[in-house]
């Protein structure tokens, strides 16, 4: 990339209010957590249920939206661990899995979301948006990132 094209970009940050950790890398990894057993298989080690990367509609922004975390971005797994204890779930349950899917293929051709930071609950919480309004549609795309997600059950 030449300098000025660095400049025109840097001055979009600036205009947009975005600053560059707020931009999504292709290369990052967004991870939901999962807090029951039957969402997933420890012998096979396969998530089963892909109803739980379902988006919820978000009425202060009109959008539907899947809730996932940058664990990319973290120093190591513990540390993304502790996001999953502390932010993503209910205060009593603790995260048994968590699902593991790269953001380029979010974006692909064939699925066509993308992932936007948020930084509420947590600096690297993010959201999955431009969904479909058609609920056949959101399940077919679910199934679709399921296939295409990796599983990591947590260590006793």
């Amino acid at each position: 990339m030449k300098f000025g094209s660095l400049k025109v970009l840097f001055s979009l940050f600036k205009e947009s209010g975005k600053k560059a950790e707020d931009i999504i890398d292709d290369n990052e990894i967004l991870s939901r957590f999962l807090f029951q057993n039957g969402d997933f298989n420890k012998n096979t080690n396969k998530f089963k249920k892909h109803n739980r990367l379902l988006p919820l509609f978000n009425d202060k922004k009109m959008r539907y939206e899947t809730s996932v975390y940058r664990t990319s971005l973290c120093k190591n797994d513990a540390e993304a661990w502790n996001i999953g204890d502390k932010f993503a779930g209910k205060p009593t349950a603790l995260p048994k899995a968590m699902i593991n899917i790269n953001a380029r293929t979010l974006r692909s051709e064939d699925i066509k979301l993308d992932v936007v930071s948020s930084k509420e609950p947590h600096d690297l919480h993010a959201d999955i948006i431009n969904w479909p309004k058609e609920k056949e549609d959101q399940m077919l795309i679910a199934k679709i990132l399921k296939r295409e997600s990796t599983l990591v059950i947590r260590k006793p």
